[in-house]
């Protein structure tokens, strides 16, 4: 059985020591999260004909009060996002009937204007995986979800500089190690044909029965 190189076997480690460090950044950076807002706005609130609130308003819809309102959601990850989470709509708003002034909270499923929230929504086509979080969890957030592409991108591409910030010097190690026995190799040669010792370069004329060198001590035969 071929014994494996020192080298080999020192590339294999890097290998396995970069995938095992690129896997412990990821799951570090899951932890990074950023809120992205989807699409925010103000609007004032209205009656609709059949006394429901609107955000919409109209000639035949009396003003009751106005909305400040911001749909987003949360991205985790590092250098690219690997999880996704929809956040609940979050609003400001201030009502005459009922009066009503609210700073910047959830707005309660059961709320007047919770169903003139969500006709907002669809009218700006957002998509469909944060209309269909907050018709399922309402004024809580969603369940996070995993983005497999951009996580095995992100996977990939760390563990790729990790590996060539490793790799790389190992190569160029090598290199200059092989090119320094080489020549080491060619002072020995020439050392022995001109009757030198092949260690330390001493003119070994007439020491020819001798059996080591007298001035550095290595063997000479």
């Amino acid at each position: 059985m071929t014994k494996a190189s020192p080298w080999a076997v020192a590339a294999d480690w890097a290998l396995l020591g970069t995938l095992l460090i690129t896997i412990c950044i990821m799951a570090l950076s899951s932890e990074l999260c950023s809120t992205i807002v989807l699409a925010n706005g103000e609007s004032k609130v209205s009656f609709t004909p059949s006394g429901e609130l609107t955000l919409e308003g109209g000639r035949d819809a009396p003003v009751i009060g106005s909305i400040t309102w911001r749909a987003a959601y949360r991205e985790c990850g590092w250098p690219f996002p690997i999880r996704r989470q929809p956040l609940p709509v979050t609003a400001s708003w201030t009502l005459d009937d009922p009066p009503e002034t609210v700073s910047s909270r959830t707005i309660p499923t059961d709320h007047p204007l919770a169903p003139a929230i969500d006709a907002k929504l669809e009218s700006l086509s957002l998509p469909v995986w944060y209309m269909d979080s907050i018709r399922a969890n309402g004024d809580r957030p969603g369940d996070s979800s995993m983005l497999w592409t951009t996580a095995i991108f992100s996977l990939g591409l760390i563990w790729l500089i990790l590996y060539l910030a490793i790799r790389i010097p190992m190569v160029f190690l090598r290199a200059g190690l092989i090119m320094q026995r080489r020549f080491q190799t060619g002072v020995e040669t020439r050392r022995d044909r001109s009757g030198r010792c092949v260690q330390c370069g001493y003119n070994l004329t007439g020491l020819e029965m001798a059996e080591r060198c007298p001035e550095c001590g290595a063997l000479l035969w």
